[in-house]
Parts: C-alpha cells; sequence; structure tokens
C-alpha cells in the first residue's frame, strides 16, 4: 500500500509510524515548511486529559485512551530511535487563588468524582506540601495523579527519526495546492506540477486544512488558528514537581530544571508573532502561580497556531464525498496528547476501511447531518 500523507506535525508523524509498523510499502510525508516545527513545537507538551476537561463525554474518553498509550510509546521510541521522550507521571495540579477558583475547584471536583475520575481534593496547604514555591496565598487545589507531561519536541524528533530509518519519504517546503480526485476518489494530491499518486491519502494539516482546495467540501468543519503564546525560564533558584493549572495559565517543569509557561488564547488569523501584551499575560499568570518567577530570568519566546473546530472537538475520519482520503484536524491544545490514538486511528482507516475505537462523535459527517436538521 501506498500512503500520502499531507502535513508533518505530529499527528502526521505518529500515523506514518503505525502505517509502517503495520507493513504498508510506501509512506510520503509533504510538508509545507520543516517536519514538526509548527503547533507540535510550540505545545508544552503536557498530557492532561482530566486537568483540561470535566471528565466527562465522548471527548474525555478519547484524551484518556491516548493518554494510557504514552508509556508503552515511550519505551519503543526509545529501543526504535534511542531518544527518551521524557515522560514524565508525576501528575498534574489545578490551583486556585480567589474565591471564584475556590468555586470552580469544587464544582470540578464533584463532577469528576462522580465520572470516576482519579482525582485528590488538597487543601491549600497540602498544595504548599507537595510544591514550596507555589503561592502561599492558594487556597485549594486538585491533584491529578494520571496526568503528565512530555517533552514534546523530543517526541517530534523521535518520530522524526522512527520516519528516517524506517524509509519514510519526507519532502519538506513542498505546499499541497491540490487533491487529485477521479470519479470522487482521492488518487493522490500535487504541488504545482509535482504530482503524489496513492492508495490512501490522510490530512493532517492543522489549522492550515482550509488551504488545501476542495470544491467547498469543508463545509463548516473547516478549522481556524488559534494563537497561543509561551515564554521559558531558565533554571534558577526554584524546582517544581509537577505541572500546575490555575484557571488563567499554567507552568510545566522540565527535566533540566527550566520552567515554560502558558498560554494565551487569540483569535487573530495566521499571526504568529509574539507579542509584548501577550508575553506579559502569561508572565503574569505564571507569576501568580509562583512568585519565585517574578525574579527568574525569562529565556525564550514562541507562539503557535493551533486547529480549533467550531464545536471544539476535533475531526477524524473519512474525507465527505471522497474514497480513499482521510482526515485528521482540531486537536487544538490536546494535539500532542491525543496523538498516539489519532494516529492508531488513521492506520486502521487507511489499511483496513474502520476503526475499533468509537470516532463518531468526532467524523466529519457530523457537520454534514447538523447541516441537514437545519435545513
Amino acid at each position: 500500500m501506498n500512503v500520502l500523507i499531507i502535513g508533518g506535525g505530529i499527528i502526521a508523524l505518529t500515523a506514518a509510524r503505525e502505517l509502517k509498523k503495520r507493513g504498508a510499502e510506501r509512506v510520503t510525508i509533504v510538508e509545507k515548511g520543516v517536519l514538526g516545527r509548527e503547533a507540535s513545537f510550540a505545545a508544552a507538551g503536557m498530557l492532561a486529559p482530566n486537568a483540561e476537561s470535566n471528565g466527562t463525554g465522548e471527548f474525555h474518553q478519547l484524551c484518556s485512551a491516548s493518554n494510557r498509550l504514552f508509556p508503552a510509546l515511550a519505551g519503543e521510541l526509545l529501543a526504535e530511535t534511542g531518544v527518551n521522550i521524557e515522560l514524565d507521571l508525576t501528575g498534574t495540579l489545578f490551583v486556585g487563588f480567589t474565591d471564584e477558583d475556590e468555586a470552580e475547584i469544587e464544582e470540578r471536583y464533584a463532577i469528576q468524582k462522580k465520572a470516576g475520575v482519579n482525582v485528590v481534593p488538597l487543601s491549600g496547604k497540602d498544595v504548599l506540601a507537595l510544591e514550596k514555591n507555589v503561592s502561599g496565598d492558594v487556597r485549594k487545589g486538585l491533584l491529578y495523579p494520571d496526568d503528565g507531561q512530555v517533552e514534546n519536541r523530543k517526541l517530534v524528533a523521535a518520530l522524526r527519526r522512527y520516519a528516517e530509518l524506517n524509509d519514510v519519504v519526507i519532502r519538506e517546503n513542498t505546499f499541497i495546492d491540490r487533491l487529485v480526485i477521479e470519479d470522487g476518489v482521492v488518487i493522490g494530491a500535487a504541488s504545482g506540477n509535482d504530482v503524489f499518486c496513492a492508495d490512501r491519502v490522510i490530512m493532517a494539516t492543522g489549522a492550515w486544512a482550509e488551504l488545501i482546495p476542495n470544491n467547498g467540501q469543508w463545509g463548516a468543519f473547516g478549522p481556524r488558528p488559534i494563537r497561543g503564546q509561551m515564554i521559558g525560564f531558565a533554571a534558577g533558584d526554584f524546582s517544581f514537581s509537577h505541572v500546575i493549572y490555575s484557571p488563567r495559565g499554567y507552568i510545566v517543569p522540565r527535566a533540566d530544571r527550566h520552567v515554560i509557561a502558558g498560554a494565551t488564547m487569540e483569535d487573530v488569523g495566521f499571526r504568529a508573532e509574539v507579542t509584548p501584551n501577550g508575553i506579559a499575560a502569561v508572565r503574569k499568570a505564571a507569576e501568580e502561580i509562583a512568585p519565585v518567577l517574578a525574579d527568574a530570568t525569562m529565556n525564550e519566546s514562541w507562539a503557535g497556531l493551533r486547529p480549533f473546530v467550531s464545536d471544539g472537538l476535533p475531526v477524524i475520519g473519512e474525507f465527505p464525498g471522497h474514497k480513499n482520503a482521510f482526515i485528521a484536524t482540531g486537536h487544538f491544545r490536546n494535539g500532542i496528547l491525543l496523538s498516539p490514538i489519532t494516529g492508531r486511528i488513521l492506520a486502521d482507516l487507511a489499511t483496513t476501511g474502520k476503526t475499533e475505537i468509537d470516532i463518531t462523535a468526532f467524523s466529519p459527517e457530523r457537520f454534514s447531518a447538523a447541516a441537514a436538521g437545519q435545513s
């Protein structure tokens, strides 16, 4: 089987690995820039199905199932490539500092406990016992022992290395400007006069999905970019053991003791630049969580564009109206977390035409059904 993957982010790379493991003869990744250098590179690598949701519904189930795949993935990639992706399963803290934060924490705990989420309620004193550098103003918190993080840039590096070692064809700096379609069947894609023929085509182009001409088939689910600005602090005389959220931001400690803080959510189109106001907002949220960071050296700032779909859910499934083509986009803040399971789903669909994972809630067909119901 010859499979073409359009897009070179974390979803594309995991799908390529899964396809090669299932015996695909030829897998080609075509990326408009450099592999993994867009949203996948800009992410914080948090694995937080519980800290970022209320613990109910199909989306939480998908995120939780993907989270459980990371220990095996980390071990396999280390053996396959020699790259340690720095999986950290210490757990994640959600902390609050105001009356409104306390109310949110209490509501979250009630919903998640009822849903069976592994969550531990904490007093402010409990939080400080776990993380001495959190602000003394902390009132309450929640500990999610099943959440964690991965070093996303090393994950990208490991997956790229796997691709190189396993004869995945990589074409960078190549923009796909059209799909090649015959009688409703996608038989490849083209970049100018350069045509890539394939038995199956997977579109994993993130926020840029709408830029692939498709005769209007995207309909209502075309994703739009949401900018997230982030900063990094150099290692200093402080340390943290957990990823720590508040309702206004988060901090992520890395193995080398530097700290990442994020992130804004800005609907500004395809503008990935860093702004003074954005960086100031991120730093303010980080310092609220841990005042010790006020004296830390900020040594990095960056921005990424996350693909957001109108109903907030990813789009995964067969491309509407076309055979042999599949799409995965709209992962928004959870692209790293959802990469293992999305890669499996795409490989399932490309090789067998079906998957045992229930993706009904994420199918592109949901928008067609909604449109039909409104007409």
